[in-house]
């Protein structure tokens, strides 16, 4: 494709000519784009290393910014039935029902991510403030996120289903195992 033989032959030049070229006539996409360039990146530094190049030609080519999307979503008609699903399921036990309907709502209304409900404690939420802190979340920051009023109606029938020897648990959403 390049025509390179020799690594007497490779230059930011060539590789640049590569890369373009891809991006160009054969419609690669961004990602497409920087792949190949990280490729060819650690290609270079590796000849770098071991003598058989000056230095890492990739270095001075530029790289176009990556593509960002818009992360999917979930229609509303598609979270009610999620959280109807939820209620009509058969559980072990009432309390295993709640805490589950009750994790359902925090993902879909406060957008936390499963990780971040996992650490989730006790002291994180504040139904007087109506916030919740997920600390060293993504990005390992901490943020608050408000108390949407059908959320707080979950998060309250769970707090209200769940047995006092569970509210004394470090984490806010504890197991079904005993504790």
């Amino acid at each position: 494709e390049t025509g390179i033989e020799l690594t007497d032959q490779l230059s930011t030049e060539a590789i640049e000519g590569f890369l373009y070229n891809g991006r160009l006539k054969r419609n690669w996409k961004t990602s497409t784009f920087l792949s190949y360039h990280k490729e060819l990146r650690a290609l270079c530094n590796w000849g770098v290393k071991k003598g058989y190049l000056p230095y890492n030609y990739t270095d001075e080519i530029e790289k176009p910014p990556q593509e960002r999307r818009l992360p999917q979503y979930l229609s509303t008609a598609e979270c009610e039935r999620i959280l109807e699903a939820a209620y009509h399921r058969k559980y072990y036990c009432q309390h295993e029902g709640v805490r589950n309907r009750a994790v359902i709502a925090i993902l879909i209304f406060a957008g936390l991510r499963l990780s971040e409900v996992a650490k989730l404690k006790r002291d994180d939420v504040d139904f007087v403030a109506r916030t919740i802190t997920v600390r060293r979340g993504k990005w390992k920051r901490d943020r608050q996120i408000p108390i949407a009023s059908r959320l707080l109606f979950f998060l309250k029938e769970y707090i209200d289903a769940t047995p006092n020897r569970r509210l004394m648990h470090l984490h806010f959403f504890s197991s079904m195992r005993a504790d």
